[in-house]
């Protein structure tokens, strides 16, 4: 608990399904947080990284660019990367991503991938995930199956003490 009141925002979590707020982009990722923190400077940033930031700037009103109820106003892609966008606003020092990617496409999963991959040494990323493109480059793989571990290590590590996720390694030409 004292983690909690010590470190506001140490650790973020992204869901699958992210819950989004009736406002603006600054708003929904400056979520909890006085609006004086909520910087020009400090959106686009979190919004580069999540890499939402060229369909943001097209926007007319950009970063004030209301959302919709729910998110209405934006696909379920971008609604995700809205939930990363806010995750990273807090810099983290651990972030949880539960199936975070899994309704962006193969090119940007792979751009939001490569922007988490710059976190290393700042940021412990957590990523839970049923693609195994979206965990390839990840330092530990731990392979769960019905709530077991049955195997940890790289991901060649994992190839080779797992048939099954060898065999769909070796489907998806990884």
């Amino acid at each position: 608990m004292e983690a909690i009141t010590t470190w506001p925002g140490a650790v973020a979590y992204v869901p699958q399904d992210v819950a989004i707020a009736s406002g603006t982009f600054r708003e929904n990722i400056a979520l909890g947080f006085p609006p004086a923190f909520a910087t020009d400077e400090s959106i686009w940033e979190t919004l580069r990284v999540a890499h939402l930031d060229d369909f943001v700037r097209e926007l007319e009103k950009g970063i004030d660019t209301e959302v919709g109820e729910r998110g209405a106003r934006v696909s379920g892609g971008q609604r995700q990367r809205l939930g990363i966008a806010r995750a990273l606003f807090t810099k983290p020092k651990l972030l949880v991503l539960d199936e975070a990617t899994s309704a962006l496409d193969a090119e940007t999963e792979a751009n939001v991938a490569a922007a988490i991959q710059s976190l290393r040494g700042s940021t412990t990323v957590v990523m839970i995930a049923h693609r195994l493109a979206t965990v390839r480059s990840a330092d530990l793989v731990v392979y769960l199956d019905q709530g077991r571990a049955l195997a940890m290590g790289t991901f060649e590590e994992v190839r080779a003490q797992v048939p099954d996720f060898d065999h769909q390694a070796n489907l998806l030409g990884l």
